[in-house]
């Protein structure tokens, strides 16, 4: 029987189509699943929501803000939606499955990268950068843990802090590590730059085996990441430092584009244009196939061409990817002819970078990205739950001392009502601005 045949795409519950089966990660508003579509037989992530835990306005927003970009996005090196559904408890987000596991995962398991895997990876999450910031979207928390890998080809995957703009951005987001220096600094900034900033940080994580820039107290490390040089081991060549210093150019003006990215040396023989179009070519043999079970096939066409998400665009899709022409698939090295996306912009007040000695680096510390990522990065002054009603926030300086001041008021106050003399405390510095370890997707 072809499995085809069981395709429910007018049934009152699309979640027939599937079988929900282990759970594979775990978010702020419910857990990632792998499940298998049934009339293809092949695996999807189901990402499930619960309403119940989306209680403040700005927790939908969010929300409503990831399923709009995600919707958006077609592309080899971002993970693709193909499905939404929904029940009056649950949102259901059917998304590509990704089989190949974490970029983090394979750093630890390698030490570091050889110059040539790193170069081809790197240059993947360029395209992809490319793209986002094409369709004016920033992601803006980059960082191993949210790339994944599936036979050589490095996808992009959770969007819960990106953003559409239009001009500079605002909010400082992401993960301390792979911020910006204008993010920490609380200014504002221009999204591609900062992306840009966090590629270089992953590079330097694939060929070190540990990011550039790390202390157990965030206020050293902001300290760092904003005046501070990344160490050189001697085993990276001249044309990785070279790019790195270009990447992580502590000026934001300064700091590479993507046009120059892709020219410099080390990428140029692994920088490939992806060929996307509007209208993406339609794969006439699997048109054929759900012809043959009943769907009309110009109808089928135009939902595809219109980038529709309901369950014949799902089957089509996964059955594309498994059965993609070789001409589809073809990378065409176009690199000198890409353009930066996004203007520079016009002025702006990042501090210069003050010279300074970093410290000295011993064997026990370039081990510490894999030890401090291991053990989740654990610093009870940088990571814990997140707040619920509001982003992953990059505490600032002005934003410290004002809880700071918040808290010794709250609790002047409460002692003066109860006329009563409590022990003091020390005041947690960070507590409201700790990172959740878990990812959404």
């Amino acid at each position: 029987m072809n499995n085809l045949q069981c395709l429910n795409h007018n049934t009152a519950n699309p979640l027939d189509n599937y079988i929900i089966e282990q759970s594979i990660g775990k978010g702020t508003f419910g857990k990632v699943y792998r499940g298998l579509h049934k009339p293809t037989q092949q695996f999807v992530a189901i990402k499930i929501l619960e309403k119940s835990k989306i209680e403040q306005p700005a927790d939908f927003t969010r929300i409503q803000r990831e399923i709009h970009i995600l919707r958006k996005l077609r592309h080899p090196n971002v993970v693709q939606l193909y499905e939404i559904l929904e029940s009056e408890t649950k949102i259901y987000l059917i998304m590509e499955f990704v089989s190949g596991g974490e970029l983090f995962q394979h750093i630890v398991k390698s030490k570091r990268l050889p110059e040539n895997e790193a170069a081809a990876l790197f240059s993947q999450i360029i395209e992809a950068i490319e793209y986002l910031h094409s369709l004016k979207v920033a992601h803006r928390d980059l960082k191993p843990e949210n790339l994944l890998l599936e036979n050589n080809t490095l996808k992009v995957v959770d969007f819960g802090l990106s953003n559409i703009y239009t001009d500079l951005l605002q909010t400082p987001c992401g993960s301390p590590c792979y911020a910006a220096p204008e993010m920490v600094s609380g200014i504002s900034y221009s999204g591609i730059k900062t992306d840009i900033w966090a590629s270089g940080i992953i590079l330097y994580a694939m060929l070190c085996g540990y990011v550039p820039f790390e202390d157990s107290n965030t206020r050293k490390l902001y300290e760092k990441i904003k005046h501070s040089d990344f160490q050189k081991p001697s085993h990276l060549s001249v044309q990785v430092v070279d790019l790195l210093q270009g990447l992580l150019n502590k000026n934001p003006l300064n700091r590479l584009s993507i046009a120059k990215i892709k020219m410099h040396p080390f990428v140029s023989k692994h920088s490939y244009s992806i060929q996307i179009h509007r209208t993406l070519a339609i794969n006439s043999n699997i048109i054929k196939q759900l012809q043959a079970v009943g769907i009309d096939s110009e109808k089928c066409k135009e939902m595809i061409i219109n980038n529709k998400h309901n369950p014949i665009t799902t089957t089509y899709h996964l059955l594309n990817k498994y059965q993609q022409p070789t001409q589809s698939t073809q990378r065409v090295r176009t690199h000198q002819s890409i353009k930066s996306v996004v203007d520079k912009p016009s002025s702006s007040i990042e501090r210069k970078p003050i010279p300074s000695v970093y410290h000295n680096k011993t064997k026990s510390y370039e081990n510490n990205y894999t030890t401090a990522m291991i053990m989740k990065r654990a610093y009870d002054n940088r990571i814990s739950a997140r707040p619920k009603s509001t982003e992953r926030r990059v505490c600032t300086e002005n934003d410290r001392w004002e809880r700071i001041k918040t808290q010794y008021e709250t609790k002047e106050n409460s002692q003066r009502k109860t006329h009563m003399s409590k022990p003091s405390k020390q005041p947690v510095m960070y507590a409201e601005y700790k990172l959740k370890t878990e990812r959404i997707m």
